[in-house]
C-alpha cells in the first residue's frame, strides 16, 4: 500500500508535535522545507509546488533528493527531503504492511535456538 494509505502523514505530524527538543527542530525542518519547495516552485515555474507536474517536481526532488551531493543552493531542501524520506521509512516499516514487506516475524516463539557460531561470537569479543 502507500504511505499515505497506511498512516504516514499522520505519523510524521504526530512526530514533529511532540513537546521534545528534537522534534520541534524537525518541525522547524518540515515547516521550513515546505516553504522551501514552494519558494523554488515558484522560482523555477511560477507554481506552487502542488500545481507542478510530475516532471517539473521530479526535477526539483532530483537536486534534493540526496543531501551528500546536493549543491550548495539546495542543502535546505536536501536537509528536509533527508528527514521526511526518513520519518516516512520509520512510518511505513513500522505498520504491518512494512513489516510484512520486511518479512519480519516479530516476538514468535522459536521451536529451537541456535547461537551464533564460534566464529561470529570470537570476531565480536564475546568467546
Amino acid at each position: 500500500p502507500s504511505a499515505s494509505a497506511v498512516g504516514v502523514p499522520a505519523y510524521i505530524n504526530e512526530h514533529v508535535s511532540a513537546p521534545y527538543d528534537n522534534n520541534a527542530r524537525d518541525l522547524v525542518r518540515v515547516r521550513g522545507g515546505l516553504s522551501w519547495l514552494n519558494v523554488e516552485s515558484s522560482r523555477r515555474f511560477s507554481k506552487t509546488f502542488a500545481r507542478l507536474t510530475v516532471a517539473e517536481k521530479t526535477q526539483i526532488c532530483d537536486d534534493i533528493c540526496f543531501l551528500p551531493k546536493a549543491a550548495p543552493e539546495f542543502q535546505q531542501g536536501a536537509r528536509f527531503f533527508d528527514l521526511v524520506r526518513d520519518l516516512s521509512a520509520t512510518a511505513f516499516y513500522t505498520t504491518d504492511a512494512g513489516m510484512k514487506d520486511l518479512g519480519y516475524v516479530g516476538n514468535v516463539a522459536l521451536p529451537k535456538w541456535d547461537p551464533p557460531p564460534p566464529a561470529v561470537l570470537k570476531h565480536l569479543g564475546l568467546e
